[in-house]
């Protein structure tokens, strides 16, 4: 994997040399330099359009961001054109069977009132869509380490927990939910009767696919039902074949393809 994005940085963003960047105090190639971080932004016509939606909606930028395997510069590089050109009910599954409206709004790196953030939102009349982005990292199913579960639990999952689980999984229902907590922080969403959660990744990431739908077992069938896995390729090929004269659109996600999808299997 690291090796296919050094590759990528050659063919691609060829001008800082071989200049590493840093991450944990350690150099490496497949990082970008600091101060050049917006590179890891596909640079096909989109760029400034992205960079601005970072600095318009006050999006914070990840730690790793400079990292080629950063999963919010490809969640920018996978949604940013989309809702630039207005497109995102065309080309996400699923989206054009819910949307109420053509007036889409959207928000990266959503903040919840649990404080924690969702990769990417969309929002059409009463219908709302949480898209958790993945691409390198080892699982959806971090484990919450936080000393304050206990007052979360209460104030924010115990409800919308026993809402969605089956009865003979709700007496363990706090375990299953902090053992797993970054994955079920996204599942619990769909107790709302208007929302439904995705978990965005490349289709080579087998054993996330896996995770998703273990989780789907412990779920009553109206909500399993509005969990669902979108991958990146299902996107790109939706856009590589449907819209064969915009030029820019064209470019930007054969890049993305090759950055994020071609020789990964």
């Amino acid at each position: 994997m690291l090796q296919h994005l050094e590759r990528y940085r050659v063919k691609r963003i060829s001008e800082f040399g071989t200049e590493k960047g840093e991450y944990g105090k350690r150099y490496y190639f497949h990082i970008l330099p600091k101060n050049n971080a917006d590179k890891n932004i596909i640079d096909r016509g989109y760029q400034n359009d992205i960079l601005g939606l970072l600095k318009s909606e006050n999006i914070k930028r990840h730690y790793g961001f400079a990292n080629l395997n950063s999963s919010q510069a490809m969640t920018l590089n996978l949604f940013g054109p989309l809702c630039v050109e207005r497109i995102l009910s065309t080309v996400i599954p699923h989206i054009q069977d819910q949307v109420q409206s053509e007036a889409l709004v959207y928000q990266f790196e959503k903040k919840e009132m649990d404080f924690s953030e969702i990769d990417f939102y969309v929002e059409s009349g009463d219908k709302k869509f949480y898209f958790e982005v993945k691409f390198t990292e080892k699982t959806i199913g971090t484990k919450s380490q936080s000393r304050h579960n206990d007052e979360r639990w209460n104030i924010y999952y115990k409800e919308p927990m026993r809402i969605i689980l089956k009865d003979e999984y709700r007496p363990y229902a706090r375990n299953i939910f902090f053992d797993k907590y970054q994955l079920w922080r996204n599942v619990r969403m769909a107790s709302d009767p208007d929302s439904f959660v995705y978990f965005v990744f490349p289709r080579f990431r087998r054993d996330l696919t896996i995770e998703v739908e273990a989780s789907k077992q412990f779920l009553l069938p109206g909500f399993a039902d509005k969990v669902k896995v979108l991958y990146v390729e299902d996107v790109c090929n939706t856009i590589l074949s449907e819209y064969l004269d915009n030029c820019k659109l064209m470019a930007h996600y054969t890049e993305f393809y090759e950055k994020y999808i071609s020789g990964l299997d």
